[in-house]
């Protein structure tokens, strides 16, 4: 078992009467835990809470070695929180994952003996009712959101008064760093009782991959520049895909936290650059594998990560995967656009939804007969199409079509001749009435072909607004508008906006790898 070194800071204080209070909430806090209603999510009770108490740990060790060390105080209503900062989501009700932080801050607020049973769900043994406050807030504060909402300094314990801001933004950190293995319950049942559905699926094998995690020193001669190592079981393509999608979300908050910890911890808490070590290892042993719609998601979220806004496009794209009337869009093919970012985006999106989707790519160099264009596309339908000439082709792709005409569909293609594919865009594009959607998005030079009873909309993808830039660097990044700017106005002195393509590039040189560093075990 782990020590518990903020607790023993704790009992070895001058006030004596707080370790044992203590103890009695966490152990009612285990009681509330015995057994997790939502069991198809990921770990939330006591082997993750008490992971969340070592990451706390290891986050502060610099800090209680510095001048400035959390009080006795501070110490009781960080660990208090930590115990109970999940319980919103025992609550049973529908929506108890989307707001269990706001639920645990008022289960907390309303636990006293002194509340009536109407408005008490919970009955927590907090004697004095500052504290009680401070742990309600620090507890919903392991939401970075809230934690950054937190005024710097409030009432704790009485009459004391303490770093309540500081507080939240430990147990966020900590809490969101929390991948460790043990968190995947469902793969460690003897007995699997439920079903899960693929954002759950995604979660519990993500935990299910990790071999186990650090936060530490980066040099221990260094011990203020604190560096998170994670090592994955496995290098496969999927493991390192899964591994992007955590460490983006990972380093949008930690971005927000960083400079607030640094600053009210006296510059006892800081990152190093980059943040964060990943390990993949050789695997050993059979690995966990996702199923086709847990991927779907995987991929689909990674794609909202990546994509900078085409709030344009993306309305109209959506519009017309639920509208009656036809579309083709036709996007710009060159190195310089973001097309590619944009496809896979729309791809992503669109298997998401279950829809039927093609692809396409018909470009220089590459076999450019219709018939052989037609089968690889009935190809990734499950149809096969024996060999034949182009009239039958089209026909064979017709019926198709007919046979699933109340299915969503959307074609992806690529081709250097633009009016290569028109036959086959017409014939997929073609909607039956009470049908179902019809888009595709071709990726060609010029204007595309004009297709009869299909509207043509031509996709701007030459420049980006710097607004486009800022929003993405706030909402994937965490960015603050100082952050925002700084980065902007390099990419405008370097002519990058109107270069869409580019702008890719140089974000991820100046934020992804900057935020951390992948090795690969031999």
């Amino acid at each position: 078992m782990a020590r518990r070194r903020l607790f023993e800071h704790l009992c070895e204080s001058s006030n004596k009467d707080l370790a044992p209070e203590l103890s009695r909430i966490c152990d009612e806090a285990a009681a509330i835990w015995r057994s997790q209603h939502l069991r198809e999510f990921t770990v939330h009770g006591g082997p993750h809470y008490c992971q969340v108490e070592v990451n706390l740990d290891s986050l502060t060790a610099n800090l209680q070695a510095s001048s400035h060390p959390l009080s006795p105080e501070e110490i009781f209503v960080l660990i208090a929180a930590c115990h109970l900062h999940d319980i919103g989501m025992q609550l049973g009700v529908p929506d108890a994952r989307e707001k269990h932080a706001q639920y645990a801050y008022e289960l907390i607020l309303h636990s006293s003996v002194w509340v009536g049973p109407e408005q008490r769900k919970v009955t927590l043994p907090i004697h004095d009712s500052n504290a009680r406050l401070a742990i309600a807030k620090v507890a919903r504060g392991h939401w970075t959101d809230f934690a950054l909402q937190l005024p710097e300094e409030d009432y704790l314990y009485g009459q004391t008064r303490g770093r309540l801001k500081l507080l939240g933004l430990l147990l966020a950190t900590a809490d969101l760093l929390d991948t460790s293995a043990i968190r995947a319950g469902y793969f460690r049942s003897d007995h699997r009782l439920f079903e899960l559905n693929p954002v759950s699926e995604l979660h519990q094998t993500l935990h299910s991959l990790v071999v186990g995690y650090q936060i530490k020193p980066e040099d221990s001669h260094v011990p203020d520049k604190l560096i998170f190592e994670l090592e994955w079981r496995d290098k496969t393509d999927l493991v390192q895909r899964i591994s992007e999608w955590q460490l983006r979300w990972f380093s949008s908050q930690i971005r927000q936290t960083a400079s607030e910890l640094e600053g009210l911890s006296g510059g006892a808490i800081r990152w190093a650059t980059p943040w964060a070590r990943v390990v993949f290892r050789n695997p050993e042993g059979p690995m966990p594998q996702l199923s086709d719609a847990a991927t779907r998601v995987l991929n689909a979220d990674l794609a909202a990560q990546r994509r900078i806004n085409r709030d344009d496009f993306v309305k109209e794209f959506q519009k017309y995967l639920k509208a009656p009337s036809p579309v083709l869009f036709v996007l710009p093919l060159s190195s310089a656009s973001d097309v590619k970012y944009v496809t896979e985006w729309c791809q992503a999106q669109v298997e998401l939804s279950g829809f039927l989707v093609g692809q396409i790519d018909a470009s220089p160099g590459l076999p450019a007969e219709i018939a052989s264009i037609v089968a690889g596309l009935l190809e990734q339908w499950h149809y096969h199409l024996p060999v034949c000439n182009n009239e039958t082709a089209l026909r064979k792709l017709r019926e198709f079509l007919e046979n699933n005409s109340e299915q969503n569909v959307v074609l992806l293609a690529g081709a250097g001749d633009p009016f290569l594919l028109k036959s086959i865009l017409e014939i997929v594009l073609e909607r039956k009435d009470g049908g179902g959607a019809r888009v595709a998005l071709l990726r060609c030079p010029g204007d595309g072909p004009l297709l009869s009873n299909v509207e043509v909309r031509k996709v701007d993808l030459s420049s980006f607004v710097a607004d486009d830039i800022r929003r993405h660097l706030q909402h994937r990044y965490g960015y603050n508008l100082q952050s925002q700017s700084t980065l902007v106005s390099k990419m405008a002195h370097l002519d990058l906006l109107t270069s869409p393509g580019r702008v890719y590039t140089y974000i991820e040189e100046h934020c992804d790898r900057d935020a951390w560093q992948n090795h690969l075990a031999k």
